[in-house]
């Protein structure tokens, strides 16, 4: 028949009838593949089972492990072909040792095909599946109940003894209101913000207090007595409101505690940090860790150690970094990757994991929070020489 190739012609040259399965199998043929490949196909039913063999990944896999034990006896196998003989034993050679190449070079393009879409699917899966953090938290009230608070929440809570607390926007509003329970009794709630959640609380006497991602702030429902105190895991931006007569506390499990006299300050103090940072911007502060105590002004910082008990107190300060966060934007100022690496994990609420060694490097630069994942990790690798990739919820970063 014109035009049609004979076997060992076909054979003679496999990665070209390679190329023509491939295509065939991905969909993606060209002008005179089909009649190249049915030309093939004809010449000996063993090619019919060969293409079933492929289109089958079972098969394929299978023939791809059996490729392996044989690759080393194929160049072998083409010499004997050339030295024998005889037609018959001719062509069952040079068939047995093309088919095996076919098979092989088919199965793997195939697979590599495969797994780099996986991967790429599996990316595209994870990078829709992070997102920046936003207003979501929960409150648990006096009575252990758990509310969480996100669009679905009611707009006004009621607390036990009949508090009104009002919830829009992101934001708690506890009101002035006459008490049904007996006067002494002090009532609590804890306000939880999630990795990847942001709230903001008005208390009771008019102080703001926004909360930082994986951070809980526990306060009474009512200030009473001589002080008012509040209870603070994680990272906090406060305005207190001035009261001489009843000073504002900040108490910080094992890392002290500060005494606040009418100012905004911010507090970051995360149980994963070694050092708590307490940044003042307006009033002024004592801070007491220990028996030692220092009193802040505007534009100081004071670091309290958890492991060592010191108390460090900073003249200048970098204000606008401590207070980022607040304004929508992470900055770093000579950074390490870690340090880094924990806000970020807190935020966008993944898990970090290094391969390799990170350490010994520092990062300068600024990046809006609302920026997706992948924009702040490629900053971080173009200055790093550094490699990111992401598994679901996990970032893994291995050195370049």
């Amino acid at each position: 028949m014109e035009g049609v190739i004979g076997i060992s012609a076909y054979m003679e040259q496999p990665d070209f009838i390679t190329g023509i399965i491939l295509r065939h199998l991905q969909g993606e043929q060209q002008e005179g593949d089909q009649e190249a490949l049915q030309a093939w196909l004809d010449e000996d039913v063993r090619n019919r089972v060969l293409l079933d063999e492929l289109m089958n990944e079972e098969q394929r896999l299978r023939r791809l492990n059996a490729y392996h034990a044989y690759e080393q006896a194929i160049p072998a196998a083409w010499e004997i072909v050339a030295s024998r003989s005889g037609h018959r034993n001719r062509s069952m050679f040079w068939w047995a040792a093309a088919a095996v190449f076919v098979l092989a070079s088919a199965t793997a393009v195939l697979l590599i095909r495969k797994e780099h879409r996986t991967q790429q699917s599996v990316q595209e899966a994870s990078l829709a599946t992070v997102q920046p953090g936003t207003a979501r938290a929960q409150l648990t009230l006096a009575n252990g109940k758990v509310v969480t608070l996100d669009p679905s929440a009611p707009d006004t809570l009621r607390e036990t003894d009949g508090t009104p607390i009002r919830n829009a926007s992101g934001s708690l509003h506890y009101q002035q209101q006459h008490r049904t329970g007996p006067s002494n009794e002090i009532l609590y709630n804890t306000l939880t913000t999630p990795r990847g959640g942001t709230y903001e609380v008005l208390l009771q006497d008019g102080s703001r207090v926004w909360l930082n991602a994986a951070s809980a702030l526990r306060y009474p429902l009512h200030f009473s007595g001589k002080d008012r105190t509040v209870y603070l895991s994680g990272e906090a931006y406060f305005q207190i409101n001035k009261d001489a007569e009843h000073p504002f506390h900040v108490a910080l499990e094992r890392r002290g505690t500060i005494e606040v006299l009418g100012t905004a300050f911010n507090v970051m103090a995360y149980d994963d940090e070694q050092t708590a940072r307490t940044t003042l911007l307006e009033g002024s502060i004592r801070i007491a860790h220990g028996d030692r105590q220092r009193l802040l002004q505007p534009g100081q910082q004071a670091l309290t150690n958890s492991e060592n008990g010191s108390l460090e107190v900073l003249p200048g300060a970098d204000v606008e970094q401590a207070t980022a966060w607040k304004r929508g934007f992470f900055y770093f100022d000579n950074e390490d990757l870690p340090y880094i690496m924990r806000q970020l994990s807190r935020w966008y609420d993944v898990d970090i994991v290094y391969e390799g060694d990170n350490t010994g490097q520092h990062y300068h630069g600024a990046i809006r929070r609302q920026a997706r994942i992948e924009q702040v990790l490629e900053k971080i690798a173009l200055v790093g020489g550094l490699k990111f990739s992401m598994e679901g919820r996990k970032v893994i970063i291995r050195t370049q």
